[in-house]
């Protein structure tokens, strides 16, 4: 076609395509909007009676900023008191979200836990409680190169059963702050580093919920 030789026609032509896309999608939106104000779809919301905490709003949240990173191996570069106590009063005083989620019971956790219980911070908890590899799955992910080593292996299963015993801790320690428990982050998908048998997810399960008040 004559416009594919013509830079600027090319140019006009994706800028026409991007407006129309921007056109309908607002369209789109907009529809969707009038259907949720008309009701139509009330049939598919959740009752406040299913929702944790009964909010239908939450985010997940690890405050890392630039230069710090959870533990790669070496050591994590957490978020200090204070950053974490700015981040957590943005949230309580501008913005819509009184329920956030932790992947994991570990140190920067417990700082996120202790900071709002010490301020008296309006936001509830999903704890999770991150569990590593308990076998190697190498063949259905990607970026793993080479089987994880047993003796990897079994220091995971090992730490597993810390993180365990730490998450109801805390939950414990936090009942009033924590709404409930994660047991295992995609530790089940196909596809992931840290695979976990389902058979010991249940039972991990299990144990946490046999432990604390909070869903699991």
């Amino acid at each position: 076609m004559k416009i594919l030789g013509n830079k600027n026609n090319i140019f006009s032509l994706i800028l026409f395509v991007m407006m129309v896309v921007i056109m309908f999608g607002c369209n789109s939106d907009d529809n969707n909007m009038k259907n949720i104000q008309n009701g139509k779809y009330n049939s598919i919301q959740q009752s406040e009676g299913d929702l944790l905490n009964g909010v239908s709003r939450a985010i997940c949240y690890s405050g890392f900023r630039t230069g710090q990173h959870p533990d790669r191996g070496e050591g994590a570069v957490n978020p200090s008191y204070e950053e974490t106590l700015e981040d957590l009063q943005i949230l309580a005083r501008n913005s819509n979200f009184s329920l956030i989620r932790l992947y994991d019971s570990g140190e920067n956790s417990q700082l996120v836990l202790k900071v709002i219980d010490e301020n008296n911070i309006d936001i509830k908890v999903m704890l999770g409680i991150w569990l590593k590899a308990e076998f190697s799955n190498h063949e259905k992910c990607w970026w793993l190169n080479e089987p994880i080593p047993a003796e990897v292996l079994q220091e995971n299963t090992e730490r597993n059963i810390n993180e365990i015993e730490t998450g109801i801790k805390l939950a414990k320690k936090y009942s009033t702050i924590i709404a409930s428990v994660a047991v295992g982050n995609e530790a089940l998908v196909e596809w992931n580093d840290h695979m976990v048998e389902v058979e010991t997810v249940i039972a991990y399960v299990n144990k946490v919920k046999k432990e604390i008040g909070q869903p699991v």
